[in-house]
């Protein structure tokens, strides 16, 4: 805990924290996330945290300017990440400021704001599950990357999820985040894999003057189960087709209740 009296700051040269499982790998004989260690962050500041790939690289291990993890569990309380950058350009790589694979993260009562990475701006979601954001600001962070996936990434801009599992978010406000050129989702992009078992809960959630060069600038959605409810979505900006929601293949099922669109 630190009292947000200490910060860690990555200098633009190097990443803050590298967090896996020790067993090098994600997943355990049944193909189960490993559930430990467990990394518990309350009340720090995270900034200017930095990872490049090598030129033409698309390795995941390159996400995550401030925080990367893979297996185990991750818990963010009432903490602050700015200024932190990931790959620039890559198909798949993410997180400007998190990048979090296989197994659970929280973040709650957090701020996610002026982030970047090829896909997830301010967060890169793979295959996290079950994934929540309670209470937090994900804000002006944005997408670098280009021509989606096949093509130099670009989803994303406030919030990349790619793969199976589940994702909450609650009580949270997305605001001016920006995905990449030909990409999709200024302020949430999400893939399931499984339509039958993954789902994106929304509950009680702003989105609010998000952007993208082409469609889908508050959020794209597509193939798991969707549920989105007592939101507001406010003021996007998609400067070609006008489209500001995706929702693409719900064969889950697609729940809309008590939402405000304007």
């Amino acid at each position: 805990d630190g009292g947000n009296l200490v910060t860690f700051n990555g200098g633009g040269s190097s990443r803050i924290i590298y967090f896996t499982n020790s067993q090098g790998v994600c997943c355990d004989g049944t193909g189960s996330p490993f559930r430990y260690p467990v990394l518990n962050i309350q009340n720090l500041i995270f900034k200017n945290g930095y990872i490049r790939a090598p030129l033409n690289s698309n390795d995941l291990k390159y996400g995550g300017g401030a925080i990367y993890k893979s297996g185990g569990v991750l818990n963010i309380f009432n903490s602050v990440f700015y200024d932190n950058s990931a790959t620039q350009i890559a198909q798949d790589i993410g997180g400007g400021a998190i990048y979090s694979s296989f197994g659970p993260t929280t973040i709650v009562g957090s701020v996610v704001v002026s982030n970047s990475a090829s896909n997830g701006g301010g967060i890169g979601f793979i295959a996290c599950n079950p994934c929540g954001i309670y209470n937090s600001i994900i804000a002006g962070n944005k997408a670098t990357g280009f021509d989606a996936n096949p093509g130099s990434g670009g989803n994303g801009g406030g919030i990349s999820y790619d793969g199976s599992g589940s994702l909450t978010i609650c009580g949270s406000v997305f605001t001016k985040n920006e995905n990449g050129v030909n990409a999709l989702g200024g302020g949430l992009f999400r893939v399931g894999y499984d339509a039958g078992k993954d789902n994106t809960t929304i509950d009680r959630t702003l989105f609010d003057g998000n952007i993208s060069p082409n469609s889908s600038s508050a959020l794209y959605l597509q193939d798991h189960k969707i549920t989105v409810q007592g939101s507001t979505f406010a003021n996007h900006v998609a400067t070609s087709g006008n489209l500001r929601f995706g929702w693409y293949g719900v064969a889950g099922g697609l729940t809309l209740k008590n939402n405000v669109f304007f």
